[in-house]
């Protein structure tokens, strides 16, 4: 509550001020918030609101987090046509930000959308891209939380299509 109420203070300082990346940041967090609060009617309109001020304020990273969002959301209610379609937008946005980093989260959602819908080769193509930039990038704060998705999503892909032992080589890497 404290948090929403301090993001409804920057929207209104910011419009008041007439400064669009407070009122971007303010429907942003707001929108996060509603997501993990699972408000989906306010999540939309906080993200929806947020999407127009950070295309104005030019905020391409905070745009492709978004459409990650707006695509987790669409996966959840069960369109996984329109949930493709905010991934790819929100890679889009990744390459404008460069950000290899969250472009390769990204192929992770991708790739775990593929399994859902049965198309396992593709995931993992998808699920190979996030391995091998995540190899090379050891450093980063969440690389363990990500290697731990990309195995563990390799492994069902390869589960799902029967073959136990290219899953086994996985998990035991």
């Amino acid at each position: 509550e404290l948090t929403l109420e301090y993001c409804n203070k920057l929207i209104e300082y910011g419009k008041s001020t007439e400064n669009d990346t407070l009122i971007a940041f303010g429907f942003y967090y707001s929108g996060v918030v509603y997501y993990v609060l699972n408000d989906g009617n306010h999540f939309y309109d906080a993200i929806t609101s947020a999407l127009s001020y950070l295309s104005k304020v030019e905020d391409w990273e905070l745009m492709a987090r978004c459409y990650n969002f707006l695509g987790i959301s669409s996966v959840s209610r069960g369109n996984a046509a329109i949930a493709l379609d905010y991934y790819l937008v929100a890679i889009d946005y990744c390459k404008k930000a460069k950000s290899d980093s969250f472009a390769s989260v990204l192929q992770i959602n991708i790739g775990m959308l593929n399994v859902f819908c049965g198309r396992y080769q593709d995931a993992l193509e998808c699920f190979e891209i996030a391995y091998d930039y995540f190899t090379q990038h050891s450093e980063l704060k969440d690389y363990h939380d990500n290697m731990m998705c990309v195995y563990e999503n390799m492994a069902k892909a390869y589960l799902f299509q029967g073959q136990l032992a290219h899953a086994e080589r996985v998990l035991i890497e």
